[in-house]
């Protein structure tokens, strides 16, 4: 009994460290994809050292703001897919999925409004780019080939 007792300790032991490893990785890569998107942002947009401290800010502001609205999309959706609801329920849920949709938009413009400020139309232009084109990289890096023995050709 007290063997199985010190096993079921070393095992619950090992659990938490591999579950803070986990966390400290997810930590890691969140802060280099961070790293990565300031640094192609700021090249792609050709950001200026006086307009890069404000473009940060105002950016780093957005994208806590549309955190929030994600979160809040996400338990909608998740009060959805529990079933057995009533039409009304669901009514509910989807009239609250589209006000967020509204909101997101709505954050978006006043983003882009206050961008408008100090960046160049052209710089505007660059940065709806350079936003498209870093999902699009980071979306193909996460991507694992449907069959592990084919390797996917680097473009």
């Amino acid at each position: 009994m007290k063997r199985y007792l010190i096993a079921l300790g070393l095992v619950f032991f090992a659990l938490v460290a591999n579950a803070q490893d986990a966390k400290d990785s997810k930590t890691e890569i969140k802060e280099r994809i961070d790293q990565e998107k300031t640094s192609f942002f700021t090249e792609k947009i050709s950001l200026t050292q006086a307009q890069s401290p404000k473009f940060w800010s105002l950016y780093n502001e957005y994208r806590e703001q549309e955190k929030a609205l994600r979160k809040l999309e996400m338990t909608l959706v998740r009060k959805g897919k529990v079933g057995g609801l009533s039409a009304e329920q669901y009514s509910d849920i989807v009239e609250g999925l589209l006000d967020i949709e509204e909101d997101r938009q709505e954050l978006q413009e006043k983003f882009f409004e206050n961008i408008a400020k100090f960046l160049t139309p052209e710089q505007m232009f660059r940065y709806y780019e350079a936003t498209k084109e870093f999902q699009s990289k980071l979306l193909n890096r996460l991507k694992l080939p449907a069959n592990p023995k084919v390797t996917r050709l680097k473009k």
